[in-house]
């Protein structure tokens, strides 16, 4: 069980899920499952900084894990220089073996970074060997429609949208930033 996540310490204060959630996605109900398809779909959570997006994809993962899913957390543009590096001492191949296999795959901060066109190959590669098999989680601050200009190269942009986004799940958070707010009560003259 491997789960790198920023927030993990936090994240299973937002437990049980609500109804809703729970309803719409049972991989994230609390109690245990033994349904191997429930990780096999993708999901987007979308909303402004500070909306809480790591935070609920970290939660997301939090309870995939107590269901028994292995989950892997990586901000992208770590994954994506991690993917450098590994490439240069020879191990890409055993990197990805590793990334297709986990459940839940969880980017965060998905396209906040300007990615070259290596990037994006490797991009396609992980979603690729994923794809039908396991789910992957993005977080992102940038709406889906900006995606695909942020990619340098068209043919590649259009292969790893059409396997991320069209068979993705949404989520969209709006409001105020909770580190804003969350100072604004600790410290009253912010």
């Amino acid at each position: 069980m491997e789960v790198e996540c920023l927030f993990y310490k936090s994240a299973p204060f937002l437990h049980p899920f609500p109804q809703k959630i729970k309803s719409k996605y049972p991989a994230f109900d609390h109690r245990p499952t033994h349904r191997p398809d429930v990780l096999r779909e993708n999901m987007i959570v979308l909303g402004p900084t500070g909306s809480g997006k790591s935070f609920l994809t970290c939660a997301f993962g939090t309870a995939a894990v107590r269901n028994g899913f292995t989950v892997r957390y990586h901000r992208t543009s770590r994954l994506l220089h991690t993917l450098t590096q590994v490439r240069a001492d020879g191990s890409l191949t055993s990197v990805l073996r590793s990334l297709a296999r986990v459940n839940l795959l969880i980017l965060d901060d998905w396209m906040r970074d300007a990615i070259t066109i290596q990037n994006a190959q490797d991009i396609l590669e992980v979603l690729d060997d994923r794809f039908g098999h396991t789910a992957t989680l993005i977080a992102s601050q940038v709406p889906i429609a900006d995606w695909h200009r942020r990619i340098p190269d068209p043919t590649l942009a259009d292969a790893i949208l059409d396997r991320l986004v069209h068979t993705a799940h949404r989520i969209e958070l709006k409001g105020e930033s909770q580190r804003k707010l969350r100072a604004k009560r600790t410290m009253p003259n912010a």
